[in-house]
C-alpha cells in the first residue's frame, strides 16, 4: 500500500468518526448539512484515492467543523512525508500532549505552579483542536 492510499483510507475513517460525533448517522445526512451529492460523500468515505481536488471538499469540511483546507493539507502531508496518526491512536493524544507540556513547563520554570500548567495544557489542547489537529471534545 502507498502513502497515498494509506492516507485516503485513514481520511476515509476520520470523516466517519467526525460524521458520528456530530450527530450524523448517515452520509445522507453529511450530504444535506454539506449541500453536496451523496456520490460525493461516498466516495470519500471509501478511502479510495482521488486524483484530483475537489469544489466540494470545502463545503465538507465546514460541515464537519474542521479547518478550511483540512482535506487537500491531510493527503498532501501525509502523501509526501508517510506521517500518520490513525484515527485509532486519537485518543492517546491529548493525555500525551499534556505530559508533554507539563514535563516542558516543569523543566524550564521550576516556580511554575499546578494551577498554570493546567491553564497551558488547556490552552494548548484548544488550540490544537481548533486547527483540526486534535479531535473536538466530546
Amino acid at each position: 500500500m502507498t502513502r497515498a492510499e494509506d492516507a485516503w483510507r485513514e481520511l476515509a475513517l476520520r470523516i466517519v468518526s467526525r460524521r458520528r460525533e456530530l450527530g450524523m448517522r448517515t452520509q445522507q445526512d453529511l450530504a444535506d448539512a454539506a449541500g453536496v451529492s451523496v456520490a460525493t460523500v461516498t466516495r470519500l468515505e471509501s478511502g479510495r484515492e482521488l486524483k484530483r481536488r475537489s469544489s466540494s471538499w470545502e463545503p465538507i469540511e465546514r460541515a464537519l467543523k474542521w479547518p478550511d483546507g483540512y482535506i487537500e493539507r491531510w493527503v498532501n502531508e501525509i502523501s509526501a512525508t508517510g506521517f500518520l496518526i490513525r484515527a485509532s491512536d486519537l485518543s492517546e493524544i491529548e493525555p500525551k500532549a499534556r505530559a508533554v507540556i507539563k514535563n516542558a513547563l516543569m523543566a524550564t520554570l521550576p516556580d511554575v505552579t499546578a494551577g498554570q500548567i493546567v491553564a497551558a495544557e488547556n490552552a494548548a489542547i484548544k488550540a490544537l483542536r481548533e486547527q483540526g489537529l486534535l479531535p473536538p471534545e466530546e
